[in-house]
């Protein structure tokens, strides 16, 4: 009975780091699609300024 229930408990940590492991690969996905978004907006912030301040 000990021995099954180290196995299932072993079992059980190796899906949690799996799925540790998973959810960080998307972020860092995420990140770099997020970062190419951020540069556009980042190019679209300063073309507002730019266009504020020829206002101005």
């Amino acid at each position: 009975i000990d021995i099954r229930i180290d196995i299932r408990i072993d079992i059980r940590i190796d899906i949690r780091i799996d799925i540790r492991i998973d959810i960080r690969i998307d972020i860092i996905f995420l990140l770099f699609d997020y970062s190419r978004y951020f540069d556009w907006l980042i190019n679209r912030a300063h073309v507002l300024m730019q266009q504020q301040n020829s206002f101005f």
